[in-house]
């Protein structure tokens, strides 16, 4: 960073970016997501649906708003975040939560995985009492 982003104050002293501090998340909502699952050994997916956290765990939600399913924080085991960018389309946070019953992926269009994955973690850490949150690392391969 040059000289004009420290007098801009764009970074504190410590240096984390200003708003990076993510521990007072309470709750989140991530609308137009998008589950995929397997029922009967094919792939489905689900559009047009919404996920809510906060202080009871993880509610997934219809676009009308109706809840479909509560999870509790005491039932969730992991979330991990990573990104997918198909060919020709912008990127998109892949969110997988293990529960102690199944395990689901969603796709959530227009987010900051930084920042998902920092008020996930906060949120989990503070009702879950136990760090849930990791990253998964993708490798790039090359065909020859």
């Amino acid at each position: 960073m040059g000289a004009m982003g420290k007098m801009m104050g764009w970074r504190r002293i410590d240096g984390d970016a200003p708003g990076s501090d993510l521990s007072s998340v309470e709750q989140l909502d991530l609308i137009d997501i998008t589950l995929i699952t397997e029922v009967g050994g094919e792939a489905l997916s689900i559009p047009r649906l919404g996920l809510h956290f906060d202080a009871n765990g993880m509610s997934v939600r219809r676009c009308d708003g109706s809840a479909v399913v509560q999870i509790p924080w005491v039932s969730l085991r992991r979330l991990q975040t990573s990104v997918r960018q198909p060919k020709g389309s912008a990127e998109i946070v892949s969110l997988d939560v293990q529960s102690d019953r199944k395990r689901h992926r969603f796709l959530i269009p227009n987010v900051n995985q930084v920042a998902l994955k920092g008020s996930l973690g906060a949120m989990s850490a503070r009702y879950a009492h136990v760090g849930l949150v990791e990253e998964r690392t993708r490798r790039a391969f090359r065909s020859r």
